[in-house]
């Protein structure tokens, strides 16, 4: 048995029909297909935190959610006056270190494919044999992943950028830290996560460093854009003493919303008026745009 985390940050729950955030809304926990109440966990050594809770006035859960592995979960999200908004049935965490005993034993069976390549006259059964192998091994690991909430990308990047006017410009993620389904590319169009074939819904995340590059009143406008289009702007402030006070952070967190393949998903920043520039730094912090998709 083993407790994992559902999401990397805590999800803001709005509500979908009126984007009004879910503020003392509920979440209710069962067994698939059933009206059973099943636990769920605050940490990854599973200690309890009921069968429901109740979101703050931000929407926003009390604790990190934490899942057993080995229970399929029916979520329910109801609103402060105990109104069904959303039902998510199967929901299912996968143990990660299934995941890394396949990619073990995927490893393994390519290393003796190699080694009998190398006689491939007399060893052509051993091949067949390693190849059927391999075959069942990633059908297990397609089995898994297919469970998951999710297919992750996560990027970051190590190279700072002033933002010199209210023109708007986009931020470069050159290290992807997570990318199994090609969404990003880290030459062409590296701003951009983009959404790849079968993939029908998605979640985005960001925190974004910032400071002045001298002491002075102005303000920045963080756009996360949807092909090109602008779909949410957060407004970071700095006064006069914002040198000393060091760095500002602009952080996201998004619902789940409808998505088609080829749809990108990018960060710009661009002065609120003009004026002193902000530096956007990711030497000391590192900034982090990441995004979770569905085939639904």
């Amino acid at each position: 048995m083993a407790y994992v985390k559902g999401q990397p940050f805590k999800p803001q729950f709005h509500d979908p029909a009126t984007g009004v955030l879910m503020a003392s809304g509920t979440i209710e926990f069962y067994v698939t297909g059933t009206s059973t109440p099943t636990a769920f966990y605050t940490d990854d050594i599973g200690t309890g935190g009921g069968n429901s809770l109740t979101l703050d006035t931000g929407g926003l859960p009390p604790t990190d959610i934490y899942y057993d592995t080995s229970v399929t979960y029916k979520l329910v999200l109801k609103d402060a006056l105990g109104t069904t908004i959303y039902t998510l049935d199967p929901y299912t965490i996968a143990d990660q270190a299934l995941v890394v005993t396949n990619a073990a034993n995927i490893a393994t069976n390519t290393a003796d494919i190699a080694t009998n390549v190398a006689d491939i006259a007399t060893n052509t059964a051993d091949i067949a044999t390693n190849v059927t192998d391999i075959a069942t091994n990633t059908a297990a690991i397609a089995t898994i992943n297919d469970g998951l909430i999710g297919d992750r990308v996560e990027l970051t990047t190590i190279t700072d950028m002033t933002v010199t006017s209210i023109s708007e410009q986009s931020i470069l993620w050159d290290i992807e830290d997570l990318d199994d389904i090609g969404a990003h590319d880290t030459v062409t169009n590296n701003n951009r996560v983009t959404v790849p074939t079968d993939y029908t819904r998605i979640r985005l995340f960001f925190d974004i460093p910032l400071r002045p590059s001298a002491a002075a009143n102005q303000a920045l406008h963080v756009n996360l854009k949807k092909n090109g289009s602008l779909i949410k702007r957060s407004h970071v402030t700095f006064t006069n003493t914002s040198v000393a006070n060091g760095i500002e952070n602009a952080e996201y967190a998004s619902r789940w919303m409808n998505t088609v393949a080829t749809d990108y998903y990018e960060i710009t920043l661009g002065l609120a008026v003009a004026g002193t520039n902000i530096i956007f730094t990711s030497s000391s912090t590192t900034a982090r745009f990441s995004a979770e998709m569905m085939k639904v």
